[in-house]
């Protein structure tokens, strides 16, 4: 008999936006990879595709409280390590950018979803910490995508605490990043209309293994945390480690993912959300930690990939979690396999796939379905190396019907 689900699939109000969400699911931040993409124009580049648009608007027909997009770059650089990612960058701007990044939005309020940009502030933010006297100007990649997300009707922006620089001891500067954090959500909040930014969701994705490996400790990591909340964003993403799977080739990092994830809200007060991302598949366990006031909610990648429809099934009590993921520890492969899937998805719209929420998404359990993803995996990245060679990029998803 599957698990009842009644915390997880109950509605949670953000602070200090006062927005409410159907649920305590998140559709966590997964590299499309379909977006346009041409190597020589920039402006032809990260515009969203109507697949990119069908496959949102699928993940807010499941039910998924929160829905993050995979991360927005802001530059060059960016682009150059994630083709077929969206794009956001005053000098690409265009007016069918816009017009596909406004269809986006309406596509996930047209099913009553909330709709987040995960905008990779990677550049702006090491640029930042690596000045002596660093200036709120030097964040404006990452103000200007905030109010293009804003004016394109999306519901808020996700940022990531980067790595803090070494002090002149060699040890982890905590403080900087704590106020790169502080003044990112000031700054964006200031170009945005008075009347409308309190309704504006900001979030926060830390990993607990990035900042590990930069020499941050527990009590560096809760700063940080607190540092959120002290700043007014809504919600912090806990990520770094796989909680229901974790690496045994790695127990270091897995143990301090779980000691962050099991004790981190008990440090925290009451007006921020707390997010587990990495790892959470088992109703029971998830319901148990949100009852024991661990975590408000989880984000997931894989299996919302996998299962568009999810969360509905979950409040339905018609499963007892995510089904299996035979890559649940080759992050790789799943990370193809994910934009596979969300190409699928995108193939038709919800009208055109018949209300069917799932449509056209491969189910990698099944033996000969996985074999063909294999099979078509090694083609892709043959293809992938030989362009490479000749200095081209290959973008785009794997191709293969369900």
């Amino acid at each position: 008999m599957p698990a009842v689900a009644r915390v997880l699939s109950s509605p949670l109000t953000l602070h200090p936006s006062g927005r409410v969400l159907i649920n305590r699911f998140v559709k966590a931040a997964t590299s499309e990879y379909i977006a346009t993409y041409d190597q020589e124009n920039p402006v032809a580049t990260g515009i969203p595709t109507q697949a990119i648009i069908n496959a949102y608007e699928k993940w807010a027909a499941g039910q998924w409280g929160l829905i993050v997009t995979g991360g927005i770059v802001i530059d060059t650089i960016g682009i150059t390590f994630l083709p077929g990612n969206m794009w956001i960058g005053e000098n690409e701007d265009s007016e069918e950018r816009r017009k596909a990044f406004s269809d986006l939005a309406k596509a996930v309020h047209s099913r009553n979803g909330t709709l987040i940009g995960q905008v990779l502030n990677i550049e702006d933010g090491g640029a930042y910490l690596a000045t002596e006297h660093p200036e709120a100007a030097q964040l404006s990649r990452t103000v200007y995508a905030a109010k293009y997300l804003f004016d394109s009707g999306f519901d808020g922006i996700e940022l990531s605490a980067p790595e803090p620089p070494k002090d002149n001891a060699g040890l982890p500067n905590i403080e900087k990043v704590l106020q790169l954090i502080d003044i990112s959500r000031c700054t964006i909040r200031s170009t945005l209309p008075l009347e409308s930014v309190e309704k504006f969701i900001f979030g926060l994705k830390v990993s607990t293994a990035r900042l590990q490996q930069a020499g941050v400790d527990f009590s560096g990591v809760i700063k940080i945390l607190q540092q959120a909340e002290s700043s007014g964003y809504d919600y912090v993403s806990i990520a770094g480690g796989n909680y229901e799977f974790p690496l045994s080739t790695d127990e270091e990092r897995e143990s301090f993912y779980r000691k962050v994830i099991e004790e981190a809200k008990q440090y925290l007060g009451s007006n921020i959300t707390v997010y587990g991302n990495g790892g959470f598949r088992s109703v029971a366990v998830i319901e148990s930690l949100i009852k024991a006031k661990k975590l408000s909610g989880v984000t997931m990648a894989k299996a919302a990939c996998a299962e568009f429809s999810l969360p509905q099934k979950v409040a339905q009590n018609r499963v007892t979690g995510a089904i299996n993921n035979p890559f649940e520890l080759e992050n790789d492969t799943a990370v193809m396999a994910g934009a596979a899937q969300i190409n699928q998805a995108g193939a038709k719209s919800l009208a055109e796939s018949q209300g069917i929420i799932n449509d056209g998404v491969m189910d990698l359990n099944n033996s000969t379905t996985l074999k063909k993803f294999l099979e078509a995996k090694e083609d892709f990245l043959n293809k992938k190396q030989k362009l490479k060679d000749e200095g081209k990029v290959l973008a785009g998803a794997i191709l293969l019907s369900a």
